[in-house]
C-alpha cells in the first residue's frame, strides 16, 4: 500500500511538470542596440533591466531615440523631442501614468541607484504600451553571450537575423561580455616569431592607461557624447552652473550613460560650488563633490571645503594622430574641435591605450 501511495505521488508530480510551463532563468546581463547602431557594451547603471519579465532601459537610451524627459519632484514627464504636445505624465507618488490625450498608460518606472528605467517590452517580446506610444519598436534578441535588447524606429540596413548571426563577428559581443564579467578577454598570445637564429620579434609596448574628462558644455557636446556612447568610453565632464542651467538634458544623458560628473570652479570657490551643486540636482537629482579649479589658490579653498580636487592641469591639447599621450586628460570643450573630440574614441580603442575609470565621488 505505501509503494502505491508514493507511486501515484510521483505520478501527480510527473503530471505537473508536464503541465506547467517551462520557465528559463531571468537573464541579468544585456545588450541594447538603439536602431542600427553598434550594441552598448555592458555596464551597470545603463544596461536593461529584466524585473518579472518586463524590460526596462534607463532613461538616457529613450533619449537616444528622440524621447526627452522632464523630472519636477515626484513626477516626471516623457515627450517626443519633435512633439512636445505629444507626452506621457507619470505621478511617481501615485503610481499613475496619463497621456496627453488624457488616456491612462502603463508607463511606470522603476528606479535603480538614481536612476529612472522605463519599460520598453517584455521578455516574450512584445513591445510595452510606452514604447509603442512614442513609435519605438522592441525586439528581444537572444544573441550569445548575453541577450541583445534592439530598440528601433526602423530597421534599417541591419536585420534582427543578422544581429543574431554575426553578433561576434561584427560587434564583438563576447569580449565585451568577458570584459564586463571579469573574464580573460585576451587571445592567447602566438608563439614569438623568430628573425634568425636566437633572435625574437620584441613585443608590443604595453597598454598606457588614460582617463578623459572634459571641462563644459556646447551645443556640439552631444555628438561628443554619441561617440563616447559608441566606443563605451567611460569620461568625465566638470560642468559650471550655467552648464547645468543652460543644457539639462545633457546633463541628464550624460549622467544616466554613466559618466562621471564634477563641477568646474572659478574663482570663488563656495559661491561656484553651491550655484552648481544646485543646478546639477534640479537636472539630474545628483549630487557630487568632485570638482577641477582654475587656479591653486581656488583648489586650496575646495580642499578647505572639503571638496575632492581634481588636478590635472586643464586645457590640455592633443593631436588627432595617434601620439603618446596618458595619465588624465582634461580637456577644454569650448576650444578642442568637434573633430578631435570625436577622433578620441578611436584612438584611445586603438590598442595603445587602456582607459581607466577615475575616481568616483558622486553620492
Amino acid at each position: 500500500m505505501r509503494c502505491k501511495r508514493i507511486l501515484c505521488l510521483l505520478l501527480a508530480a510527473l503530471m505537473l511538470l508536464v503541465v506547467l510551463p517551462v520557465t528559463t532563468a531571468t537573464a541579468r546581463v544585456y545588450f541594447t542596440m538603439v536602431n542600427s547602431n553598434a550594441p552598448d557594451t555592458l555596464q551597470e547603471g545603463t544596461m536593461p533591466v529584466n524585473q518579472g519579465g518586463t524590460i526596462f532601459v534607463p532613461v538616457a537610451v529613450l533619449g537616444r531615440l528622440g524621447v526627452s524627459s522632464m523630472r519636477p519632484p515626484g513626477e516626471v514627464t516623457l515627450f517626443s523631442s519633435g512633439n512636445v504636445s505629444h507626452y506621457i505624465h507619470i505621478d511617481l507618488e501615485a503610481g499613475t501614468a496619463v497621456t496627453s490625450a488624457g488616456n491612462p498608460i502603463s508607463a511606470q518606472p522603476i528606479q535603480r541607484s538614481g536612476t529612472l528605467f522605463f519599460p520598453v517590452g517584455s521578455s516574450g517580446g512584445g513591445a510595452s504600451a510606452l514604447a509603442s506610444f512614442f513609435g519605438i519598436s522592441f525586439r528581444l534578441i537572444q544573441s550569445e553571450p548575453a541577450p541583445t535588447v534592439r530598440l528601433y524606429q526602423q530597421i534599417g540596413t541591419l536585420s534582427h537575423n543578422a544581429v543574431l548571426q554575426n553578433g561576434e563577428t561584427l560587434f564583438g559581443l563576447t569580449q565585451r561580455y568577458n570584459s564586463f564579467t571579469g573574464a580573460d578577454a585576451q587571445a592567447p598570445s602566438a608563439p614569438p616569431q623568430t628573425g634568425g637564429e636566437g633572435s625574437e620579434t620584441a613585443p608590443p609596448p604595453p597598454a598606457v592607461p588614460v582617463s578623459l574628462s572634459f571641462v563644459g558644455l556646447s551645443e556640439e557636446t552631444e555628438g561628443l557624447l554619441d561617440a563616447l556612447y559608441t566606443a563605451q568610453i567611460p569620461a568625465g565632464f566638470f560642468l559650471t552652473a550655467e552648464d547645468a542651467l543652460t543644457h539639462p538634458d545633457l546633463v541628464r544623458r550624460l549622467h544616466g550613460e554613466g559618466h562621471q560628473v564634477g563641477i568646474f570652479l572659478g574663482e570663488d570657490a563656495k559661491t561656484d560650488y553651491a550655484e552648481a551643486s544646485a543646478a546639477l540636482f534640479d537636472a539630474a537629482r545628483l549630487r557630487t563633490v568632485l570638482v577641477a579649479a582654475e587656479d591653486a589658490e581656488t583648489q586650496q579653498d575646495a580642499e578647505a571645503l572639503g571638496l575632492i580636487v581634481h588636478e590635472t592641469p586643464l586645457r590640455r591639447q592633443i593631436s588627432t594622430g595617434v601620439g603618446a599621450f596618458g595619465g588624465d586628460l582634461l580637456l577644454d570643450s569650448y576650444s578642442v574641435g568637434m573633430e578631435t573630440l570625436q577622433t578620441l574614441p578611436a584612438m584611445i580603442r586603438n590598442g595603445a591605450f587602456l582607459v581607466v575609470r577615475f575616481m568616483h565621488a558622486i553620492f
